[in-house]
């Protein structure tokens, strides 16, 4: 992309501007259970006087890159914070510092009491268990989970007990239909669910060949989508629809691309209402407000960033944009210059 965006096409006479990238979680009609990460290139089109022609777009499926990306950040992460000393109960912590939140909501590492006491350990799968650790995503369930220095018995049929008598994970994709796992603490269990908790594996926990305990991760129940992905979508339709009215066509994919990006940072940053407004003067105004007082900051992202190049985008469409803070929050705005118009 960098290449082409730096290249004159010969005999074309197009030159192609800096280009914008961002990376964008979303879903199709078709499937809409499947989540993809798909990378949105943009750049800006002119002719050799310099002359804006329009902006072209480019939308890949980058899923399985972030994902291996994902994976393999995650590896280097655990191999140099795991297993830095020879303390067990240090090195049973470690485990949950790194999986929370980039692998899990919610993780607890338990050893067999033997393990605490420097002793070799039991292989029974209803041994007497110490939680080593814990860590989450979630105060509120921080607070549900039992402290570090607690002693319990996994019951038989509870996720834990089976991992430790088979020797491999076992996952529980939903709880709440779980009979192993309900037996555990009912009013636990139920505390739990009400904090969405929705999903568990548990995994051996294994040195040297020898089962030492087991960590248990833990997922909440994915929230319901927010208003983003809706609300930008809609600011780019009545976008278009009062500049259709305006006889302002030209001007509507470049309008599309900057309340797009302008409402989805509103919605990433704030918790509140967001509006749209659009002012036709001697230029084309575009304000999008909302009630955080959170300043947005033009950067320039790195090749490798997951994100950071929305408002770099909006720069290079428009001739000027800024802040403008209120007594309730902001209004970001931008300034367009409109088409001639014939005389």
């Amino acid at each position: 992309m960098s290449a082409l965006c730096a290249t004159q096409i010969t005999g074309w006479g197009i030159t192609y501007g800096a280009d914008a990238q961002s990376h964008r979680v979303c879903r199709l009609r078709h499937d809409p259970h499947r989540e993809l990460v798909v990378s949105v290139s943009a750049f800006r089109m002119q002719d050799p006087a310099g002359q804006v022609l329009g902006v072209t777009q480019m939308v890949e499926d980058v899923t399985d890159r972030y994902r291996a990306r994902r994976r393999l950040a995650l590896l280097n992460d655990v191999g140099a914070r795991i297993g830095t000393t020879l303390d067990v109960e240090r090195t049973a912590r470690e485990p949950a510092e790194v999986a929370v939140p980039d692998l899990a909501d919610c993780v607890s590492v338990d050893l067999l009491e033997p393990v605490t006491r420097g002793e070799a350990p039991g292989q029974e799968a209803l041994a007497l268990m110490v939680r080593a650790a814990g860590r989450s995503i979630s105060p509120e369930a921080s607070r549900v989970m039992y402290p570090a220095g607690h002693t319990m018995h996994f019951p038989p049929g509870a996720p834990q007990a089976k991992c430790l008598a088979e020797r491999s994970p076992v996952l529980e994709p939903v709880l709440e239909f779980s009979p192993g796992w309900s037996p555990l603490d009912p009013d636990k269990v139920e505390r739990v669910l009400v904090l969405g908790v929705h999903s568990l594996i548990v995994v051996p926990l294994v040195a040297r060949g020898l089962v030492l305990g087991v960590v248990s991760l833990w997922w909440r129940r994915p929230e319901p989508l927010s208003a983003e992905p809706t609300a930008a979508a809609e600011g780019r339709t009545l976008a278009v629809a009062q500049l259709n009215d305006r006889g302002l066509e030209e001007v509507a994919f470049t309008t599309e691309l900057i309340v797009s990006e302008l409402i989805t940072n509103a919605y990433r940053y704030s918790s509140g209402p967001v509006t749209l407004r659009l002012i036709r003067d001697r230029h084309l105004i575009c304000e999008v407000s909302d009630p955080s007082s959170t300043s947005s900051h033009l950067r320039h992202a790195a090749a490798t960033d997951e994100g950071g190049r929305g408002l770099f985008l909006v720069a290079q469409l428009t001739e000027r944009w800024g802040t403008r803070y209120l007594r309730n929050g902001k209004t970001i705005w931008t300034k367009q210059p409109l088409p001639s118009m014939p005389r």
